[in-house]
């Protein structure tokens, strides 16, 4: 089961990915001065070095087929990557504390464009009938439960919609 999801290169980068949001996750809320917790801040370091790396070398071989703004984001990434490689080797105490937000903020400025394309992609692969109706009203959310078709004719107790329906 494992090996069907993660057989692909993609599906391994996605997963790293994960594993990497999840240890971030971890860091930002519990910073607290035990074993654990610096080892997970190695264990951060170690995963955005590898997956820096490895990712750097797919958009390298893909740059081509990457569309314009994906690259900005890419660069912006770049950058949070270098300042995590500066906080890496100097660390980010005292007078250098201003590295961290920097280091986050480029990070997420750069990552969220590329989530948001992935579950874009992920979800054109999904077959029609299995997708999930983002933007689309749930009928069963709606006041009183009626499909939007439904209400537009006056159905299930509500008035017709006027202007054209759902």
């Amino acid at each position: 089961m494992t090996h069907h999801w993660l057989g692909t290169r993609a599906a391994r980068y996605a997963a790293g990915v994960f594993l990497l949001l999840l240890n971030t996750a971890y860091l930002a809320a519990f910073a607290t001065p035990s074993l654990f917790y610096y080892s997970n801040v190695v264990l951060h370091i170690a995963l955005g070095v590898l997956l820096a790396v490895l990712l750097a070398r797919e958009f390298v071989r893909a740059r081509r087929d990457i569309p314009m703004w994906l690259q900005l984001a890419a660069a912006v990434l770049a950058a949070g990557t270098a300042v995590g490689g500066a906080i890496a080797v100097v660390g980010a105490a005292g007078p250098l504390r201003w590295l961290l937000p920097v280091h986050i903020t480029l990070m997420l400025a750069g990552l969220v464009p590329w989530l948001m394309w992935g579950a874009w992609v992920a979800g054109r692969r999904v077959a029609s009938p299995q997708r999930v109706a983002l933007g689309r009203p749930e009928p069963r959310l709606l006041p009183g439960g009626a499909d939007p078709r439904a209400r537009a004719q006056g159905v299930a107790g509500h008035p017709p919609v006027r202007g054209g329906g759902a």
